[in-house]
This record gives C-alpha cells, sequence and structure tokens, in this order.
C-alpha cells in the first residue's frame, strides 16, 4: 500500500490557540509545519501497537514497566501515552492531518519512499521526477516559505530548522539558506 504514512507525516499546526472558526476571525501569529520521516500514522492516531509491545520478539527487558508506561485499552489514553506532547500541545492548539481511519489520507504523489522527494512535494506543492535522490542538489522549485518570504509583509520573518543540513536543502534555496544561517547564529547569541 503506497499510501503509508511512512513516507511522511505531517503535522501543519497554526498556534493561536483557537477553533477553526475563531482563526477566520484572528489571523494566527506562527504556522508551524513539522514533517516526520518513517513515523507510522497507526501510532500516531492509535498508539502503542500491541502486536509489538507484547511480544517478546521485540521486548526483552522490564515488559512490565514498557506496558505500564505505553498501554491502555483506550484508544485516546494510548496514543496520549506515546506522544504525550502531541496529544496535549499540538492537537489542542493546532491542526494533526494523516488520520486514514477518518479517510484524512495525506499523500505525495511520488514514486520514492524515502525523505527528500516527499519534502521537496510538500514544500513545492508538486512532484518533480527530477527529485529523485536523497543524494539531489540544492532544491531548484520554489516553495511555499520562499514564496511567503517574498511578500512584503513577511519578508525575513521565515525561518525554518533542520535536524540535517539536508533537510534544510529540501526547503530552502541557496540566499534562504543564507538568511537562515544568519538566524540561527543570532538565536545562539
Amino acid at each position: 500500500m503506497k499510501a503509508l504514512l511512512h513516507i511522511f507525516l505531517t503535522f501543519s499546526l497554526l498556534f493561536s490557540g483557537h477553533s477553526y472558526a475563531q482563526q477566520q476571525a484572528v489571523p494566527a501569529k506562527n504556522l508551524v509545519i513539522f514533517v516526520m520521516d518513517g513515523y507510522r500514522w497507526q501510532e500516531l492516531f492509535q498508539g502503542a501497537d500491541s502486536g509489538i509491545l507484547f511480544n517478546k520478539q521485540y521486548n526483552h527487558n522490564d515488559s512490565a514497566w514498557t506496558v505500564t508506561k505505553y498501554w491502555d485499552t483506550n484508544l485516546q489514553e494510548r496514543r496520549h501515552k506515546l506522544m504525550p506532547f502531541v496529544w496535549e500541545t499540538i492537537a489542542r492548539q493546532g491542526q494533526i492531518f494523516g488520520n486514514r481511519q477518518y479517510g484524512n489520507l495525506v499523500n505525495v504523489q511520488n514514486k520514492y519512499w524515502f525523505s527528500y522527494p516527499g519534502r521537496s512535494e510538500i514544500f513545492a506543492g508538486y512532484y518533480d521526477s527530477a527529485v529523485n535522490s536523497n543524494e539531489y542538489p540544492d532544491n531548484p522549485n520554489t516553495n511555499v516559505l520562499e514564496f511567503i518570504n517574498q511578500q512584503s509583509a513577511f519578508h525575513g520573518k521565515i525561518a525554518t530548522f533542520a535536524s540535517s543540513g539536508r533537510r534544510s536543502q529540501d526547503t530552502q534555496s541557496q540566499p534562504e539558506r543564507h538568511a537562515r544561517q544568519h538566524l540561527w547564529r543570532r538565536c545562539q547569541r
């Protein structure tokens, strides 16, 4: 099933603390897009997988502690135990997409099952078959963050943070990357 969320799980957060109806009237202060590679949608929305949690092949040590910490028969409680920040903060203050049980599919069009092509598609808004490897050079496509940064009201107010240099290439052109590095240095002072 190509549609597995193994490729990408996208959370889009609007940290305004208001419901959707209120967000229509009150502009959000920030937009945070959080993309996580390789995380199974089942665990995000259903909590710990009993097939893994109760299987001695995967649970060698103190299984009682692990079961107490991560298991509950109630789905909402079980997913909260596994990802408390997601359910206490992100779900309450933002929006989470990708719960396939409700037909909320977050799919990409590309045929690859790895990082860079998917992130390129997420941020550019379309599939570019040339972006076909994690070794691909700087992304040639203008992405949504660059577009927003080109708007006078938001110029210089866009920042991206990533866990590796590779990911920063996914979402920024060369000039944007230099601006991000400058912002990062300022934040470290």
